[in-house]
């Protein structure tokens, strides 16, 4: 099995597309995590990955912490409890903050 960053490497060889989206996290979690939320939400759920940055076409990481990784998943999960117009993915959605 492919550990964490073996995996992140092939995703963002392949680059963004309609299932997966990747976003910088190094000021915390973006605020347009929300729309990109919503919107996989109203699809087949697919990938969201927080702690990717991207400059002109080449993707690498935000180098995070793992304290930071793990403060960021508590303020994730913090503010879907907040929201009461949070979607329910119909089919799945993943909860990884990398």
């Amino acid at each position: 099995m492919q550990n964490i960053r073996e995996r992140l490497n092939v995703l963002m060889g392949k680059g963004e597309s309609s299932e997966i989206e990747f976003k910088s996290a190094r000021g915390g979690i973006p605020a347009s995590l929300w729309e990109s939320y919503s919107a996989f939400a109203n699809t087949d759920g697919d990938i969201i990955v927080l702690g990717i940055q991207e400059k002109n076409g080449t993707f690498s990481l935000d180098g995070l912490t793992e304290e930071t990784v793990t403060r960021y998943k508590k303020n994730f999960r913090a503010q879907q409890g907040e929201s009461q117009r949070m979607p329910s993915p119909r089919k799945r959605c993943k909860d990884r903050v990398h």
